[in-house]
């Protein structure tokens, strides 16, 4: 009985549910600067991967099929699906830091394939996201230290997808796909085109 215990205890540990303390301008207004007690969930990405896949040419080519038999309104719902599938665009993570160690918490901008152009304040470099990567970004694109700093992030460092900011009780709780409108003209959040448009058949 007791190794049953430790059994069920080992799982929930690494592939359930999990909270953590997020702290830190970077996801405002979707995070407070204070620091919001999150919970998120651990299995989707360990199930499904990334959502249509982590190869580049797949995704680009799926996106084709897709463009061909479903309305922008049916894929726009289907991202709407809530712990139905891989990690998506619009989806708050929380990742292991590529340098610093610890955690990271941001938002999942672009996947494999998909084209980001970078603000001008950034040199509007481009860059295509590789094969296995996903490229993060803070709400808060004005004050946050992500990938178009440090570049695309290895999927394989992505610890679980966000659900609910538990503490302090404010506002609306459930963490949705959305990323918010940024609150002034200072936004310098990058500008993504699909994998699609690399117009792979």
């Amino acid at each position: 009985h007791n190794n049953g215990g430790i059994c069920t205890a080992y799982c929930l540990s690494e592939y359930g549910l999990a909270t953590t303390h997020c702290t830190g301008p970077s996801m405002l207004p979707t995070l407070n600067e204070e620091g919001d007690v999150i919970l998120y969930e651990k299995l989707s990405y360990r199930l499904f991967g990334i959502q249509g896949g982590d190869s580049a040419y797949d995704r680009a080519r799926d996106y084709h099929r897709a463009a061909a038999t479903k309305s922008n309104k049916e894929k726009d719902a289907q991202r709407q699906q809530w712990l139905l599938g891989g990690i998506d665009i619009g989806d708050v993570v929380v990742a292991q830091h590529m340098f610093n160690g610890g955690t990271v918490c941001k938002r999942v901008v672009a996947l494999p394939g998909d084209i980001v152009k970078l603000h001008a304040v950034f040199g509007k470099d481009v860059h295509v996201v590789p094969d296995g990567h996903v490229w993060l970004e803070g709400d808060n694109s004005s004050n946050s230290n992500d990938s178009r700093h440090y570049g695309a992030v290895p999927a394989s460092l992505i610890v679980g997808r966000v659900l609910l900011r538990v503490w302090p009780i404010r506002g609306h709780a459930v963490i949705t796909k959305q990323r918010p409108k940024p609150a002034n003209d200072r936004s310098t959040e990058s500008t993504v085109s699909p994998a699609g448009d690399l117009n792979i058949q």
